[in-house]
């Protein structure tokens, strides 16, 4: 239950961050840590999680939010974090699963999926589809939004796409007796032109996470390939836009590569769990 409870920590720590009211108040930390904190006495009360685990989950995840901000001049610039919390979650998975008693747990076995049974999902597992589809959402964004950053700060060419075309000549005035005529100004060159930065991946990469989560744990694999080439397919003609440049498709494949491996580790997650 470690991998599950630092996950499940470290997404509500994100989600609450990331709320306008919070982002806006002066005191964002202590709603923060209050969520966190809050989160962890139901999982200690609720379903039996050992306090240990809770604690130290907590502070994985007030070590995630103070080295990730989601805002700001610093924002998901670092690679690090990601790759610590990666293990520590790889770690976690590998312990031992314990049984969880309590209210919670208690609750969900009366349900039709937790009821007693050939069939029945233990509360393990339900709690781990929970803390991976949490963190599908705004962790994943983080952790690809940290990967695109990464790439655009080595290769300066996306934000000189971003503020457009660089200035080219004023042109030519032609006037009589003071007054203008005719003016002729350059057309800017192909290679100058480019397009904004490839948007909307803030709501679609989310979406399509939780597609190949649940594609992935329902086994249509060839259903999850159709999906991932109907994104490509819906993205080439800004892709292909860029010809001269190229950093749409190198901002494509770094944020497409870096979203599917963050749901098939969510899926890997919980068939670990469903195994184990």
């Amino acid at each position: 239950m470690i991998a599950v409870t630092v996950l499940l920590l470290v997404a509500v720590a994100d989600l609450v961050r990331k709320v306008p009211a919070v982002q806006a108040g002066r005191r964002s930390a202590w709603w923060v840590g209050a969520a966190v904190l809050a989160a962890g006495a139901v999982l200690v009360l609720g379903a039996g999680v050992p306090v240990l685990v809770t604690l130290g989950s907590a502070a994985v995840a007030g070590a995630w939010t103070l080295t990730m901000p989601v805002s700001g001049p610093g924002e998901s610039r670092r690679l690090w974090p990601v790759l610590v919390l990666a293990a520590v979650v790889v770690l976690g998975a590998l312990a031992p699963v314990r049984d969880l008693t309590g209210p919670l747990v208690d609750a969900w076995e009366r349900t039709a999926l937790g009821a007693p049974g050939p069939d029945a999902v233990p509360a393990a597992v339900a709690l781990g589809v929970l803390a991976v589809v949490l963190a599908l959402t705004r962790t994943a964004n983080v952790v690809t939004r940290a990967a695109l950053a990464r790439a655009r700060r080595e290769d300066p060419a996306p934000a000189r796409a971003a503020a457009g075309p660089e200035p080219g000549p004023a042109g030519w005035r032609l006037k009589v007796r003071g007054r203008d005529v005719a003016t002729v100004v350059p057309a800017p060159s192909r290679d100058a032109v480019a397009g904004p930065l490839l948007r909307g991946g803030r709501l679609i990469g989310p979406l399509e996470r939780l597609l190949v989560l649940t594609l992935g744990l329902a086994g249509v694999y060839p259903v999850i390939a159709a999906v991932l080439a109907a994104k490509g397919i819906v993205r080439f003609p800004e892709i292909s836009a860029d010809r001269a440049h190229g950093t749409k498709a190198e901002e494509f494949l770094i944020g497409s590569l870096a979203s599917w491996t963050t749901a098939g580790a969510g899926v890997l997650l919980v068939r670990l769990l469903l195994h184990g």
